[in-house]
C-alpha cells in the first residue's frame, strides 16, 4: 500500500489549489482516530522525522507536489480539513496521512506503524 496517494492531478506553478476533506483515521492499537485536522482531543503534536512531512501536526491530512510519492522527499505541505493556495512549483498532488511509520532512513515504511491505520479521508479537489 502507498504511503502518499496519487491524485493523478497535475499542478502547474501559479494554479489555485482549494482542497476540503472530512472522514476518519483510526492511527493507533488503543482506538485513537483523527479527522483531517488532527486528533479533536488536541494530540496534535509536531510530526518528526517518521511523518511524511516532518514539522507538520501529526494524525493529519498533508499534501506534496511532485514526479513521485517519495518517502525521501520531505516537502510538504499541511492541508486539513480546508486548504486553499497558490502553488509553487509544478507536478502531480499526492496527498497522504501525516503519522509516524516512516524508517528513520526515510527509505522504507514502517510495517508496524502503518499496520494499524484504518479508515478514510473523502477529499474534493479543485485546481484553477
Amino acid at each position: 500500500q502507498p504511503v502518499w496517494q496519487n491524485t493523478g492531478l497535475s499542478v502547474l506553478i501559479g494554479d489555485a489549489i482549494t482542497i476540503s476533506a472530512s472522514g476518519t483515521v483510526t492511527f493507533d492499537t488503543a482506538g485513537r482516530a483523527a479527522n483531517p485536522d488532527g486528533h479533536p482531543n488536541g494530540d496534535l503534536s509536531v510530526g518528526g522525522r517518521s511523518t511524511l512531512v516532518p514539522g507538520a501536526p501529526a494524525h493529519t491530512l498533508v499534501g506534496r507536489i511532485g514526479s513521485s510519492g517519495s518517502l525521501t522527499d520531505i516537502s510538504g505541505f499541511l492541508v486539513g480539513s480546508n486548504f486553499s493556495q497558490i502553488a509553487t512549483k509544478s507536478g502531480t498532488l499526492f496527498l497522504g496521512f501525516n503519522d509516524g511509520f516512516i524508517n528513520g532512513d526515510r527509505a522504507s515504511v514502517n510495517g508496524g506503524g502503518i499496520g494499524d491505520n484504518n479508515g478514510s479521508f473523502n477529499v474534493n479537489v479543485t485546481i484553477n
